[in-house]
């Protein structure tokens, strides 16, 4: 058992089929939560007993050349959109009583996390451990250059993300090592709190397998769109929360528009890996 009553799944196979049948994790497919829902619902949820409610936002869109290049954990600016997308996402949240708001500490999530924070007068949290992938070596690499220099390395991470290392870098059994003590160290200091944490797509990929008790090789499959929110309940003592038989649940799915009826937050396997070279 893991940080905060998240468990790996034992039997990836099941867990998978489960997915696929009911990927809200309980929640019924009219429930789901389009961003533009977020604030109401927020202000009509509470969380579970002795629960630390996170609002995990992905940063904006970032400049060019970046997004035809890799990146992970590289501090890179945001592009003109992704200000704006920001901007979007603080005003639907505006009004939320935030006890914390973090970011990685990289300036395209620290753009976000400064609009929320500001208003409430909070003094500026990074947590580095909440950082983008480490590409290592490849960072900084245009996409078509490593195609070229490495053919099939991208492809191969992408097959295998959990046990593979780019040269230098990191596997998402490495990010997950870090992420969610992290998430459960901050669920204890802001204990039955609302915490807002600006973070990036691995990280928020990462943190859904596991509250969701899904294989790593799903996460791939999770759609999250820049500046879209995700809301989970973490137990805010490890101890106590597992004595309870509590675990982290997923309370909450934001995406950039109302959901398609009949679809749901996954989507194919990525047939171009080149969307994710975060």
């Amino acid at each position: 058992m893991g940080r905060g009553g998240v468990g790996r799944a034992s039997d990836p196979a099941t867990q998978a089929t489960q997915a696929r049948r009911n990927p809200t994790g309980g929640r019924a497919a009219g429930q789901r939560i389009a961003v533009g829902e977020m604030k109401p619902i927020l202000g009509a949820m509470t969380p579970h007993p002795s629960m630390t409610r996170f609002v995990l936002i992905r940063h904006g869109s970032v400049a060019e050349p970046w997004p035809q290049t890799v990146y992970g954990c590289l501090d890179i600016p945001l592009s003109e959109e992704g200000m704006g997308e920001a901007r979007a996402t603080a005003r639907r949240l505006a009004g939320i009583q935030w006890d914390a708001v973090v970011s990685s500490g990289l300036q395209r999530a620290e753009f976000t996390a400064q609009l929320l924070r500001e208003p409430l007068g909070l003094q500026r949290r990074d947590e580095r451990d909440l950082q983008e992938i480490d590409r290592g070596k490849w960072a900084g690499v245009p996409l078509a250059d490593l195609a070229r220099t490495h053919p099939g390395a991208w492809r191969d991470w992408h097959m295998s993300p959990w046990q593979e290392r780019s040269p230098g870098g990191e596997s998402l059994a490495d990010v997950e090592a870090r992420v969610l003590p992290c998430i459960g160290r901050l669920a204890d200091e802001f204990s039955e709190g609302t915490v807002a944490v600006v973070t990036h797509l691995w990280v928020i990929r990462t943190v859904l397998c596991a509250v969701l008790q899904l294989p790593a090789r799903s996460a791939e499959a999770m759609r999250i769109v820049p500046s879209a929110a995700v809301v989970i309940d973490w137990p805010a003592d490890e101890d106590q929360g597992n004595a309870q038989g509590s675990r982290a649940v997923l309370a909450g799915l934001a995406v950039e528009g109302p959901p398609v009826a009949g679809g749901n937050w996954f989507r194919s396997p990525s047939t171009s890996p080149a969307q994710d070279n975060r």
